[in-house]
């Protein structure tokens, strides 16, 4: 595992909430990876967990996959965004957290909220915003307390945060298909963090870039540059 972090950049960020979605293609995902571009997130660094046979290309310049990091201060608040870019390994999944953990220690961070899906059991059950945490919260949210087990980085996070006593919030969304991204859900994830975090955010220009963002991780996924979901499609994380 390589870190590239912009060490001047990064001194300056005091007591951070940390926002992490991980998975690849999850509404949460595109829903953080749209807000990093509507409030001009400054990319900071990245982080290479896997070498895989898997390149993006990108204006003309090709990348493996990587956890991106971006920062934004708004008024008093700094905020860092953690997203990745592909389902990682799940030999890796402990020491990526164990990197987010340390850094989110290090910068003496306020609160990790981290943004997933999970899919609903019945075709017809009603769609909404679930929440994880200990503390009780006036959010247009329904707190669960039951929905195991839990998978991968989501599951790993929460555990770590937890023994480290650090303040952790889980949102999912409720989907019926984790493959296909409902512009609705992700806006639904926008609207709740713009009210909770005071981000100001036009949620005018917000539903053009969804769209786009959307149509772009599509075409990914059908040329292939994409790694798959594992095949528990029903799981968090």
């Amino acid at each position: 595992m390589k870190a590239e972090i912009k060490k001047s950049i990064l001194n300056k960020i005091k007591k951070p909430i940390m926002i992490v979605s991980l998975p690849v293609a999850h509404v949460g995902n595109v829903a953080l990876n749209a807000l990093a571009e509507q409030l001009n997130a400054q990319p900071i660094g990245k982080l290479f967990v896997d070498k895989l046979p898997i390149v993006f290309v990108r204006k003309n310049k090709a990348e493996f996959p990587v956890v991106r990091f971006y920062h934004k201060k708004i008024k008093k608040e700094n905020f860092l965004f953690v997203l990745g870019e592909y389902q990682p390994k799940e030999e890796s999944v402990f020491p990526l957290c164990s990197f987010i953990i340390s850094l989110f220690k290090k910068l003496k961070g306020k609160r990790i909220i981290i943004l997933d899906g999970v899919k609903t059991a019945k075709e017809k059950e009603g769609k909404g915003m679930l929440y994880i945490s200990k503390e009780k919260l006036n959010i247009d949210a329904k707190k669960v307390e039951t929905i195991g087990p839990l998978f991968g980085p989501t599951a790993v996070l929460l555990q770590m945060a937890d023994e480290a006593k650090i303040e952790i919030l889980i949102l999912l969304t409720q989907v019926q298909d984790l493959k296909n991204i409902n512009i609705s859900d992700v806006k639904s994830n926008v609207i709740l963090l713009n009210n909770m975090l005071h981000l100001n955010i036009n949620l005018e220009q917000f539903d053009a870039q969804v769209k786009k963002l959307k149509k772009s991780i599509k075409a990914s996924k059908i040329e292939g540059k994409i790694i798959p979901v594992k095949q528990y499609r029903d799981y968090i994380g």
